[in-house]
């Protein structure tokens, strides 16, 4: 088998997107999924598109710099439509640290191989069930379909950034608080209503030990609240996924002409 230089060229560009994607994207990019899996799945995807590539490829870069510019923005394409995505998942994370500080779980912590570091259970317990709720949902068909999309969006003729892009790359992170909130507003509104009583209780009865009945107690609700938020959370995450695939090709807009 024989290839030209654009065929080749073409091949390393989506590999170099494809990489950018793999390396970023949620549950693709963590730490227990093994590297050979990671490349192997971003060599198959490099090789499904290059002919997409090479037909959107003008002529073959001239000098080494040009391609390696042609080469960062694949890169950057790629990490974009993955960050896009794993701000979902951290927002959903930041839900469960937000609940478990005010249920009581501040000092109950786990390791997180993904991000080598401590975090809270009820992170981790959101962070696994929107992932579960993800897969369910066929959340990475659509993940991918945003992926294949980009070569729609963004062309391989020039790295081009836009003010537009940038000004969606910061309206994008800014959902991340926004899901944050949304998430956690049901349980939320439980352990407030808790707090609540327990302050009329703690002055109608004084003599009555608050601290000691309200840890419980706010852990009890809590956990009620979080397992009758169950549908409520599943429908969310359906809503914030469709949201998320219209905002993005206007992100992706600002990085290309096509």
């Amino acid at each position: 088998m024989t290839f030209s230089a654009i065929e080749v060229q073409a091949f390393l560009l989506a590999l170099l997107r494809t990489g950018g994607f793999v390396a970023v994207a949620p549950a693709l990019s963590h730490r227990l999924v093994p590297v050979p899996v990671r490349v192997g799945l971003s060599l198959a995807l490099a090789w499904a598109l290059a002919p997409q590539v090479a037909a959107g490829l003008p002529h073959a870069p001239d000098h080494l710099l040009q391609f390696a510019v042609l080469g960062l923005q694949e890169v950057l394409t790629g990490a974009v439509v993955g960050f896009a995505f794993s701000l979902l998942f951290s927002g959903l994370q930041a839900a469960g640290e937000i609940l478990g500080l005010q249920m009581g779980f501040g000092l109950a912590s786990v390791y997180d191989s993904s991000s080598e570091e401590q975090t809270g259970v009820l992170g981790q317990f959101q962070l696994i069930l929107g992932l579960l709720l993800f897969f369910a949902m066929n959340g990475h068909h659509l993940m991918l379909r945003a992926f294949f999309d980009s070569y729609r969006v963004v062309g391989t003729d020039g790295l081009q950034l836009a003010a537009s892009g940038l000004d969606s790359v910061i309206r994008l992170s800014g959902t991340l608080f926004v899901i944050a909130v949304k998430a956690a507003a049901p349980v939320l509104a439980a352990v407030l209503l808790t707090e609540i009583t327990l302050g009329i209780t703690a002055r109608t009865m004084p003599q009555m030990n608050v601290f000691a009945v309200g840890f419980p107690l706010k852990i009890g609700v809590g956990l009620v609240a979080l397992a009758g938020a169950l549908p409520l959370f599943a429908s969310l995450l359906g809503n914030l996924l469709l949201q998320l695939s219209a905002s993005l090709d206007g992100l992706l807009a600002g990085l290309g002409t096509r």
